[in-house]
């Protein structure tokens, strides 16, 4: 088998270690470590086919939606007016974003990889790669708000590097506007976080 093949296998092993060393942790957490953690395995939890616009859509709808579900978490658990500011801005920009998104996959319902299909898959999966190594740099701990703005930031990236991937191997005009738009909106919401962090 390539690299191709084992790669899903190897990442899927990987965050099945790290989710068992971090079981202890998620009972006693509350919900929006858990929201971050799903927000975390929807990243992985899909097996890529080489088509740089289906697999696109494919790994970004599942990330947003629990990129939403831990923003309308925050507002259960913080009450930092800016931060709460920060997420209902992000709830409303991704929630146009995955009715953009839904609205070209139901033109688009299998996967259509070309000749480029091992290079696009080498290229998501390395965005996958680096994003473990970056989510596992992030800690966890007592400081909610100052967690829940990292990861939230750590998923923003993410979006890009997948959008990156995309902008470079497709040819789809209409989803390459939408990520053109996308790449725009996750990058103001990261300079949104940072400022956050500057003036807390």
């Amino acid at each position: 088998m390539t690299l191709r093949h084992w790669m899903p296998f190897v990442l899927g092993a990987l965050l099945m270690l790290v989710g068992s060393l971090s079981a202890e942790t998620g009972d006693d957490a509350g919900p929006l470590f858990n929201a971050r953690q799903a927000m975390f395995n929807a990243l992985y939890d899909y097996e890529l086919t080489g088509d740089p616009n289906y697999d696109y859509a494919q790994l970004l709808v599942p990330l947003n939606l629990e990129a939403v579900d831990m923003a309308e978490t925050l507002k259960d658990e913080s009450d930092d007016d800016r931060l709460l500011r920060v997420a209902n801005m992000l709830k409303d920009d991704v929630d146009t974003e995955i009715e953009a998104l839904q609205a070209w996959q139901e033109r688009f319902s299998a996967p259509t990889p070309g000749d480029d299909a091992d290079a696009v898959t080498v290229a998501f999966e390395g965005v996958r790669e680096r994003m473990m190594e970056r989510r596992d740099e992030l800690q966890s701990n007592d400081d909610l708000e100052g967690s829940a703005a990292a990861t939230l930031t750590w998923y923003h990236e993410a979006a890009i590097a997948l959008t990156h991937v995309t902008l470079e191997h497709s040819v789809d005009a209409q989803l390459r506007l939408l990520a053109s738009d996308i790449k725009r909106d996750h990058t103001r919401q990261i300079a949104e976080l940072r400022n956050w962090r500057t003036l807390r």
